[in-house]
């Protein structure tokens, strides 16, 4: 217990007690011990509420690097090199993974959308373009018909805003044409998607077909293919093709070789190698011992749901992948492992020779061909894939690190109320001390009036 500074003695012999110092001294002696313990427990937890913040951050990057290397789009990196770009374009992109080869183009034919010409020519933007209300009904090959509604007031302008907004998958645009202003509408590419239009009272005008729908054309390695759009992505796994110009007879083909380029991918391991080792750092640092100038360790010493959130993924690190293809099945084959230590290290002369010599087989592997990891379903995504999945439900609402930083919010409270309660039986002990005080200098005060008055009587006998 401290010391009370005040001496009670001297006190009661001398002069009234000092009841506020004395009270407060003496509750500061009992609430002291219990207010180290509570400041000491509300140090630990503030420290390990911040460090749990930091940890699901650095998972956050883990799964974002994961999901970086585990998304197809990502390890479709390409080299292409195009005989005649004025034809047509190709790039990394579209379903599946891309097969390294030559392939042979000839363009015959581009898409077309269906044009439609209003044959009137309108002097202004502003001009009305009907002599009766009407209602012009249109539809795109089998799809829903809009109805657009033109009075006799309707504009131009106006009539391209609601054909526009009607929802009928047609474009309508206003041109000048310099001596007046004309009304065109344009459907989707593709020959299916003609344009039915007509109206329920002739308008004085009919929208004249200036351009047929029709398909693009074209051929690889000798296979005719036709696709409403010039648009491609469905042909060659792992490239769009955009058709640009339709060939000329004797002209050449086109002549695409397409190569991976794994350089363009280490970027990408390095970001995920860096995510893992700041996580594995930063928590074998939390969970050891305290060091001076390092915030971080020791602020969760010797957690074991702490711990085994990093053995989880390191054993995933460390597992065959889900989608094991070809001689690719494990990280260490592509130039990843860990060193004695536990810090990931990345050998990208290994990965490239690995890569280059089966790009599908590492694409698999990593990602099995995801278009993105399966976050949700948790279906096999492959070794980067299968990453973010276990690093997604890590920090997500009820996931580890989330019960985790439930319980240390729970004991936040817990010493919340112990202090509230300590502050409560402190300010209870204070009244009742300042209380007694009180009433004691009451007494003393009595007891010094009378033994004054004996003093006087006794002098006066003496005297007398």
């Amino acid at each position: 217990m401290a010391t009370v500074s005040t001496n009670i003695l001297t006190t009661l012999g001398a002069s009234n007690i000092d009841a506020k110092q004395l009270t407060t001294d003496l509750v500061n002696a009992v609430k002291a011990p219990r207010q180290k313990l509570i400041d000491s427990d509300k140090k630990r937890i503030d420290a390990q509420i911040s460090s749990a913040g930091l940890l699901k951050s650095a998972i956050d990057t883990l799964k974002s690097a994961s999901t970086e290397l585990g998304t197809l789009s990502n390890l479709n990196k390409l080299s292409i090199n195009n005989s005649n770009s004025a034809v047509l374009t190709a790039e990394a992109g579209g379903n599946g993974a891309a097969i390294p080869g030559n392939y042979s183009l000839r363009v015959s034919q581009l898409a077309m959308a269906e044009r439609r010409q209003i044959s009137t020519t309108f002097a202004q933007s502003s001009s009305t373009v009907s002599a009766v209300d009407t209602t012009l009904s249109l539809k795109v090959d089998s799809g829903e018909t809009k109805t657009i509604d033109i009075k006799t007031t309707t504009t131009a302008a106006q009539l391209v805003s609601a054909i526009n907004s009607s929802g009928a998958g047609v474009t309508a645009r206003l041109i000048n044409t310099g001596s007046g202003y004309v009304v065109t509408m344009e459907g989707p590419t593709g020959a299916a998607n003609t344009i039915t239009a007509t109206f329920s009272t002739s308008p004085g005008w009919t929208l004249n077909q200036t351009q047929t729908a029709q398909d693009a054309a074209f051929t690889v390695n000798g296979i005719s293919i036709t696709r409403a759009s010039n648009t491609v992505t469905d042909v060659v796994d792992g490239m769009t093709l955009r058709l640009s110009k339709v060939q000329a007879v004797g002209d050449a083909d086109v002549q695409l070789g397409v190569t991976f380029d794994s350089t363009q991918l280490n970027a990408s391991i390095n970001n995920f190698v860096q995510a893992y080792n700041l996580m594995s750092d930063f928590i074998v640092r939390a969970t050891g011992v305290a060091k001076e100038g390092d915030d971080i360790a020791g602020t969760m010493k010797g957690n074991s749901t702490v711990k085994s959130l990093l053995s989880a993924v390191r054993s995933k690190l460390t597992a065959q992948s889900s989608s094991k293809s070809g001689s690719v099945g494990y990280w260490s084959d592509l130039g990843l492992s860990l060193d004695r230590y536990g810090v990931l290290q990345f050998d990208s002369a290994k990965f490239s020779k690995t890569f280059n010599a089966s790009p599908t087989d590492a694409i698999r592997a990593m990602s099995n061909n995801a278009p993105a990891p399966y976050l949700y379903s948790k279906s096999p995504s492959g070794l980067a894939g299968d990453m973010a999945i276990l690093s997604n439900q890590l920090i997500t609402t009820g996931g580890t690190l989330s019960t985790l930083n439930d319980s240390f919010t729970n004991e936040q409270k817990t010493v919340t109320t112990k202090q509230t309660k300590l502050d409560e039986e402190m300010q209870k002990m204070t009244d009742r001390y300042t209380q007694q005080f009180t009433a004691m200098n009451a007494v003393l005060a009595q007891m010094k009036t009378t033994s004054n008055n004996l003093t006087a009587t006794f002098s006066q006998k003496n005297n007398n």
